[in-house]
């Protein structure tokens, strides 16, 4: 399933960047953009923007598929956990409360981590392992796991029944409008001086944890989110993230100035191609009846 739900739309767009840059880019920038479109292909495009670039790096402007290297571990960590659980609740062989332990090991993994460099200005380039720890935490799957294991620890305490669904309708509101402020306050971080990923980002995660308990139909949050602007976009959604970085970083190539009004141009074009991704290539890939699992 979840194949079915990311690979269609991620070759495609792939497929699509591609053609593009072979015409707008200059051979030595489509050497490298080839590069990228193998790691995304085989799903190693965190470790290939670890070793090459940082993600707020002035050159991750000529670098199409970038955004692509949290699908990366996103794959990575649907092999490493289908195989966990095998081995948890098929084998018998690790007791379930590893779960919780990887989580925490991951979580201060990704926090302290980043603090093995303080300041990029003092690393040595001839000091080959600081060189490589600057974005350890940031692309490598050991620094990201606990943020899927945060949702799957959810799933599991929800498939158990383990959260009093007798909540008051005020307490909903309450934890919901609560889970919902948590998700915002990430836009008010001094991003200077955040680490990510680190503590800080348990706080949305936390909101967002609040929204799936508590934000029911019968909520103010609950009915704020089932507006039918909001459903569309989050229907598109997964469209709009692969779609929107190749396009403007193809249309900042060469130094082209993107002014409010090609901003403008820029946000149309993206929602478009967007619905177009999710209403031909998304939706008919996710129905087994229209495309059996043999054929896929």
């Amino acid at each position: 399933r979840r194949a079915r739900r990311i690979l269609p739309a991620l070759f495609t767009v792939t497929l699509f960047s591609l053609i593009f840059s072979v015409f707008i880019m200059r051979d030595d920038s489509l050497e490298l953009f080839s590069r990228q479109v193998f790691s995304v292909i085989f799903f190693i495009s965190n470790f290939y923007f670890w070793k090459n670039s940082g993600y707020f790096n002035p050159n991750s402007e000529v670098q199409p598929l970038l955004h692509t290297w949290s699908l990366s571990v996103e794959e990575q960590f649907y092999i490493i956990f289908s195989l966990l659980f095998f081995l948890i609740y098929k084998k018998k062989l690790i007791p379930k409360n590893f779960i919780l332990i990887l989580f925490f090991l991951s979580l201060f993994l990704s926090q302290f981590s980043g603090y093995m460099i303080s300041d990029e200005t003092n690393i040595k380039n001839d000091n080959f392992l600081l060189n490589q720890s600057i974005y350890f935490s940031f692309y490598s799957p050991l620094g990201r796991f606990w943020e899927f294991l945060f949702g799957s620890i959810i799933a599991i305490y929800q498939s158990k029944k383990l959260i009093n669904k007798t909540v008051s309708s005020l307490s909903k509101n309450i934890l919901s409008l609560v889970g919902f402020i948590f998700i915002l306050l990430i836009f008010f971080f001094d991003k200077e001086n955040v680490i990510s990923p680190s503590f800080f980002l348990f706080l949305p995660l936390f909101g967002v944890f609040l929204l799936i308990f508590f934000a029911d139909a019968s909520t103010i949050i609950g009915k704020f989110l089932s507006q039918k602007v909001l459903v569309f976009i989050g229907k598109i959604s997964y469209s709009i993230y692969l779609i929107h970085f190749p396009i403007i970083v193809l249309a900042k190539y060469n130094n082209f100035d993107i002014t409010n009004k090609y901003k403008l141009l820029i946000f149309f074009i993206v929602i478009f191609f967007s619905y177009l991704s999710w209403r031909y290539i998304e939706k008919p890939f996710r129905n087994k009846k229209v495309i059996s699992n043999k054929n896929f």
